[in-house]
């Protein structure tokens, strides 16, 4: 019989086989036990995690409202907390489940304060390590009276005016608001919109408030007693008129001297009415009545319009006119004439003055203007329009003074003996 050795290769390989099992196996076993050492350590030993970003809610802010205070600012709506806990509880904790809560009952006045929030949306089993501190800015509510004031855009149509002293509105209002932002609202404005007006109309304008500069503030944190203001907008007329003063000067200047000249500055004026009123101020304003009676020196004053009621003097124009009347002497003064303006002589005759002919012209009137005539200022015609040949008799027409506005003329005699010839 045959010997069959047991160590054969093929029983050496199946050897080798269960061996590297069995290996494995144990590794295995060994691994399974690490980690669920490893994780039986992780719930017996507590950690802190960080969790950032946690959104922060403020408590009791009615209680400051109570107070007349107001959170104006604060610094940061977001805290980073460090939670302690087993790693178990503390990994499926989120930022966003998390609340930090700030109390602000406390708080008594104004001032820049450091809470620390409280924290919630965790279990019971995890503890608070640290928080951030909120910084919180307070400041007392102020009340305050302001005036609005009508800022006008466009244009009304043409030959139409607005009116804003005839506007009616109610400009007071009353704020409430932080006081450093009360402090810095200084006036308000309402914006009226005037194109293309013809008619007084009603308007409702929003309040719009501004700083000192007139720079407009736009603030959540202010109230007012009004959000909105109506008007009511006038719409006039506007009419260029003259300015009368003829018999509005009574009176005369003191015996020997006269008015030489009356302007009046300016000598149109414009001016507001309602429609109605136009036909009534056409023909143009009157000054107030001025009394000259026995000066000797010029008259010059300011001197008021008297509007009708109702009208109104156009933006930019005062209610009063310069006028100025030149009050001068009056002199006497004799001009002799030797040389006269013949017309109307027919066609084919000549005409000349008779030898030694002259007229004496006594002249009254203003001395600035009289004293300095000289002969070649005084002109006097002669109509030859029915001459005839020969010497003959023709009277003086017309006297013209030169440079002379009102003067009185004498002539020592109204006729000239003129030589006619047919050429």
């Amino acid at each position: 019989m045959k010997n069959i050795n047991s160590n054969t290769p093929k029983n050496t390989d199946e050897k080798k086989k269960n061996w590297s099992k069995t290996v494995l196996i144990i590794i295995s076993f060994i691994i399974a036990i690490v980690i669920w050492f490893s994780a039986t350590q992780m719930n017996q030993t507590q950690i802190k995690r960080i969790f950032s970003d946690v959104e922060v809610t403020f408590r009791n802010t009615d209680s400051l409202e109570r107070k007349s205070l107001t959170i104006v600012d604060v610094k940061s709506t977001t805290v980073d907390v460090t939670l302690k806990g087993y790693y178990s509880d503390l990994r499926n904790i989120s930022s966003d489940e998390l609340s930090a809560t700030v109390d602000v009952n406390s708080i008594t006045e104004a001032g820049t304060f450091q809470l620390t929030p409280v924290l919630s949306g965790y279990s019971n089993d995890v503890s608070v390590a640290g928080t951030d501190a909120v910084e919180v800015v307070v400041e007392r509510i102020a009340t305050k009276g302001i005036t609005a004031n009508i800022e006008v855009v466009g244009t009304p149509r043409e030959g139409y005016a607005f009116v804003e002293e005839l506007t009616e509105y109610n400009p007071e209002i009353n704020i409430q608001a932080p006081k450093s932002v009360a402090d810095a609202v200084t006036g308000a404005k309402l914006v009226l919109d005037v194109t293309d007006k013809a008619s007084t109309f009603n308007a409702t304008l929003n309040v719009i408030f501004l700083d000192s500069a007139g720079n407009e503030i736009s603030n959540s944190s202010i109230t007012s007693d009004v959000e909105s203001i109506n008007v009511r907008a006038v719409i006039y007329r506007q009419v260029t008129v003259p300015v009368i003063y003829d018999g509005y000067i009574v009176g005369s200047p003191a015996s020997g001297y006269r008015v030489v000249s009356t302007n009046v500055l300016p000598s149109e004026v414009t001016v507001l009415c309602e429609e109605t009123q136009e036909a009534q101020i056409r023909d143009g304003i009157p000054i107030e009545i001025v009394d000259i009676d026995g000066m000797t020196e010029d008259y010059q004053a300011v001197v008021a319009l008297q509007l009708p009621e109702g009208v109104l003097m156009a933006s930019g124009q005062g209610d009063n006119v310069s006028l100025v009347v030149d009050i001068e002497q009056i002199i006497t003064r004799r001009v002799t004439v030797t040389q006269f303006e013949f017309f109307n002589l027919p066609e084919g005759m000549t005409a000349m003055p008779a030898s030694g002919q002259s007229i004496t012209v006594t002249i009254t009137g203003a001395q600035s203007e009289i004293e300095n005539l000289t002969e070649s200022s005084v002109l006097l015609f002669v109509d030859l329009s029915q001459a005839t040949e020969g010497t003959n008799r023709y009277n003086i027409t017309e006297t013209q003074l030169l440079g002379v506005s009102n003067a009185d003329t004498y002539l020592s005699r109204d006729w000239i003996s003129v030589i006619v010839e047919t050429q």
